[in-house]
C-alpha cells in the first residue's frame, strides 16, 4: 500500500448529519484556543507520581510517554521493513509524537516515519513547526484526517492512541482500521479514558463521588471548565457540544473485541473529579490537609475498584493483531473484569482485604458470558479453580544441565526462574513473572534476564539491571509433567518438563 503524504487529507466525504457537524464545529472551536491541552493541576502530578508511577515503575516506565516509546522501540527491532512506518492518531499539535521521535533518535533508532493524523488544521500547522523546530521533521507526518472515516494507506508497525479514542464516534471503522494495518510484529499502544459516556459517573462511583463532596468546604467546589461553583456535584455530561467522551464506554468492549492484549493497567475512578482540570485546581500540593484529603479518596477509589465494586475509568495498554496476546496484567484487573456493563451496576466479588494481593487474573471473577457467533448462544467460562500447588524444581532429565525452579503461591501467584546455558555456553538465568492463569493448568508470564554486579564485590543496586525478553508459557499436564514453550528475542521453543526426583 502506498504511503500517505504531509499534504495528504484522509477526512473522508461521507455524508454526516447536522449535529456531527455542529459537534465539529464546537471541537476545533475549543482545540484551536490557546490554552496548554495536556496542562493538568499540581495535585494530578501529586496524585499520579504517589500512587499511578510507582505501579508503572515495576514494569519498568515512569510514565505512559515512557511506554509509547519502549514498544515502538521493540516494534522497530521485530519489522524486516527497511523504513518502520507508525502512525498517531488524533496527534492534536505532536508534543508527545516530537518526543517520541526525539527519543527513538537518541538510542539510535532512525529509519522510521510517523503519521500524525489530526482533524484540526490549526493544531497541524502547529505541528509542522514544532517538528521542524525540533529538528524532527523528515520523521513526523502532519497528516489531515477525520478518525470516523480514517482508511490507512499503508501498513504499520505501531499506532497510538494518545487520549484520542474518546473523541471517536465511529469507534467500530477506527479499531477495524488498526486491525487490518498492523503488522503481525507490530503493536498498538493507547492511553485512554473508558468511563461513561460524556465522562460521567455511574450510580455506584456517583454516590462514593458525592461522599466526599459534602466533606468539602466552599472554595474547593468551584468548577473550573464550566466557571461555575457547585454546591451540590454535577454529574455533568462533557460530550452534550463536542466530542469529549462521546463512546468511553464503549472503548474497552470493543478493544477486547479487534484486538489481544501484551500489557493492560487500568486506574482509577471516583478520584477523577478531584485531580483533574474541573475541580482539582482547588487543591493546593503544600497544604497537608488537601493531600490527606486526596490520600483518602484515593485509598476508597483503589479498595472499590480493587472489589469490583466500582470499574476504573482509564487504562494504559498495549495490544496486537495476528499474533496471541502476553496477556499481562496488574493485580488480577483484566480487560474483561474491567469493563462496566451499561444496563446493570457491577457485582463485587474482590473482598477488601484482597485489595493489594497479586491474583491470577479470573481467580475470584465470576463466571463469563460471551456470544456464540456460530449458534447465536451464549457460552459460559466456569471459574478456573486450581488443586495442584506445582512448587518444585522441574528439567528434563534427557537434557541435564538447565532446569526450571518454580515457586507458587498459596494465592496462585507463580514465579519461575530458568536455569540454563547461553549462546556462549555461559551459564545465565531467566527471571518468569509477572503472569496469569490462563486456565487451571496453563500459566503465562513475561520473561526477564537480569545482570548486576559481582555478587562478592560491593553491592550497587544502580547496576541490578532487567530486561524484557519475551514471554513463557507453563503447560502441565499432571502434578508431575507438562511442557514449557517460549520466546526469547524472537527464538521460539518448547520443552517437555518433569519434577525432579530426589
Amino acid at each position: 500500500m502506498d504511503t500517505p503524504t504531509k499534504t495528504s487529507d484522509t477526512s473522508g466525504s461521507k455524508a454526516k448529519g447536522a449535529d456531527y457537524w455542529r459537534r465539529i464545529i464546537s471541537e476545533k472551536h475549543f482545540f484551536s484556543g490557546c490554552q496548554d491541552l495536556y496542562a493538568l493541576p499540581p495535585i494530578y502530578g501529586y496524585w499520579s507520581n504517589t500512587y499511578l508511577r510507582p505501579q508503572l515503575e515495576i514494569l519498568g516506565f515512569s510514565q505512559p510517554e515512557g511506554m509509547f516509546i519502549q514498544y515502538f522501540q521493540d516494534a522497530y527491532a521485530a519489522s524486516s521493513a527497511s523504513v518502520k512506518r507508525y502512525v498517531s492518531l488524533g496527534s492534536g499539535n505532536c508534543e508527545t509524537e516530537i518526543r517520541i521521535a526525539q527519543s527513538m533518535l537518541d538510542r539510535r533508532f532512525e529509519d522510521f516515519t510517523l503519521d500524525c493524523v489530526e482533524l484540526n488544521k490549526t493544531l497541524l500547522l502547529d505541528a509542522s513547526r514544532r517538528a521542524k523546530e525540533a529538528g524532527v521533521e523528515d520523521h513526523i507526518r502532519p497528516v489531515r484526517g477525520d478518525l470516523n472515516a480514517w482508511s490507512p494507506q499503508t501498513e504499520y508497525d505501531g499506532v497510538l492512541a494518545n487520549n484520542s479514542l474518546h473523541h471517536v464516534v465511529n469507534l467500530e471503522n477506527v479499531f477495524f482500521a488498526i486491525q487490518q494495518c498492523l503488522l503481525p510484529t507490530g503493536i498498538f499502544v493507547t492511553s485512554d479514558m473508558i468511563g461513561r459516556n460524556g465522562h460521567m459517573r455511574w450510580p455506584e462511583a456517583l454516590s462514593v463521588v458525592q461522599e466526599f463532596w459534602r466533606e468539602l468546604p466552599q472554595d474547593k467546589k468551584y468548577n473550573h471548565l464550566l466557571r461555575r461553583h457547585e454546591e451540590e456535584y454535577e454529574n455533568w455530561d462533557c460530550s452534550s457540544s463536542g466530542f469529549e467522551g462521546i463512546r468511553a464506554q464503549d472503548i474497552l468492549p470493543l478493544l477486547i473485541a479487534y484486538f489481544e492484549f501484551d500489557w493492560f493497567v487500568p486506574f482509577a475512578n471516583a478520584v477523577d473529579p478531584f485531580i483533574e482540570r474541573t475541580f482539582g485546581p482547588n487543591f493546593d500540593i503544600n497544604c497537608p490537609a488537601d493531600l490527606a484529603f486526596i490520600d483518602r479518596v484515593h485509598a476508597r477509589d483503589h479498595a472499590e475498584i480493587m472489589r469490583g465494586a466500582i470499574k476504573p475509568t482509564h487504562i494504559l495498554a498495549a495490544m496486537c493483531a495476528g499474533r496471541p496476546g502476553r496477556g499481562f496484567c496488574l493485580k488480577g484487573l483484566t480487560p474483561e473484569f474491567s469493563v462496566r456493563s451499561p444496563v446493570r451496576p457491577p457485582l463485587a466479588s474482590f473482598i477488601v482485604g484482597d485489595a493489594d494481593r497479586v491474583l491470577p487474573s479470573d481467580a475470584t471473577m465470576p463466571e463469563r458470558q460471551l456470544g456464540d457467533q456460530e449458534s447465536g448462544v451464549a457460552k459460559v467460562w466456569p471459574r478456573r479453580v486450581q488443586t495442584e500447588n506445582y512448587s518444585d524444581l522441574w528439567w528434563n532429565p534427557a537434557e541435564s544441565g538447565w532446569g526450571l525452579s518454580i515457586h507458587h503461591h498459596a494465592s496462585s501467584a507463580l514465579v519461575a526462574c530458568w536455569m540454563v546455558y547461553g549462546p556462549d555456553d555461559r551459564p545465565t538465568w531467566f527471571l518468569m513473572e509477572p503472569g496469569r492463569w490462563l486456565d487451571a493448568a496453563t500459566f503465562r508470564g513475561i520473561i526477564y534476564e537480569g545482570n548486576g554486579p559481582d555478587f562478592h564485590a560491593l553491592f550497587e543496586a544502580d547496576r541490578v539491571k532487567q530486561r524484557e525478553v519475551g514471554f513463557g508459557v507453563l503447560a502441565f499436564d499432571g502434578a508431575a509433567s507438562g511442557t514449557f514453550s517460549y520466546s526469547i528475542d524472537g527464538m521460539e521453543g518448547k520443552k517437555t518438563i518433569v519434577r525432579m526426583e530426589f
